[in-house]
């Protein structure tokens, strides 16, 4: 039986969020594709290398997830805590395949970045 695509999506937040390379490397099709407003990553290995050196410590919250077939559309608020204070309100769209996150696509306003960041 197939794993639910919503709960693929909390591992891969969970696995983020902890920084876990193991748990994160395992739910990535080896085709990862992420594309936000500032970044784009193509590989899992491209995907790991930033998740090990993201340079911002936050959380996220008022987390809702709504998914149809392979798809999970992610609404959150970013609370970021380090190096500087602020909630980002994001949408993340994630594109399941064969088990795997294979399509990311992040959404969010570049302008609650402090200018020095978001260049």
């Amino acid at each position: 039986m197939m794993t639910d695509v919503k709960e693929l999506a909390k591992q891969a937040h969970n696995a983020w969020d902890t920084k876990n390379e193991a748990s994160m490397r395992a739910l990535l099709h080896d085709d990862y594709h992420f594309k936000g407003p500032t970044q784009e990553l193509k590989g899992s290995d491209a995907c790991i290398d930033c998740m090990m050196n993201f340079p911002f410590e936050g959380r996220n919250e008022n987390v809702q997830m709504i998914s149809e077939g392979n798809k999970v559309v992610c609404i959150s608020d970013w609370v970021v805590t380090s190096p500087f204070s602020q909630t980002i309100p994001m949408v993340m769209v994630m594109e399941f395949q064969e088990g795997k996150l294979k399509n990311e696509n992040l959404f969010f306003d570049t302008a609650k970045f402090p200018a020095a960041m978001a260049a």
